[in-house]
């Protein structure tokens, strides 16, 4: 991704995120993220994130794994995680 997007000059630059928050917003979300994320970023060489958060302002809803919707969300909200993370590696995740 990084050479795709010709990125590591900037980041070889000392750009990678720090001080930047990024948010995403997917439906649903990811009952498995913060776990996805840390087999991502182990598999990458990646630091963990200074922080990760999730918010839900109209509450969490339970993830029903019988649901294609919520599943289909799930794998969406994890790629959204895992390659922004990789884009800015030091950047707050929301």
């Amino acid at each position: 991704m990084h050479r795709a997007y010709n990125l590591d000059p900037v980041l070889n630059a000392g750009f990678d995120g720090t001080g930047q928050s990024i948010v995403i917003i997917d439906s649903f979300g990811s009952p498995t993220i913060q776990k996805d994320l840390k087999i991502f970023d182990a598999g990458y060489g990646l630091p963990d994130p200074p922080s990760f958060k999730e918010f839900a302002p109209l509450g969490k809803i339970k993830f029903d794994p019988k649901n294609n919707d919520m599943v289909g969300w799930a794998v969406e909200t994890t790629l959204d995680v895992e390659w922004a993370h990789s884009m800015a590696p030091g950047a707050i995740s929301c």
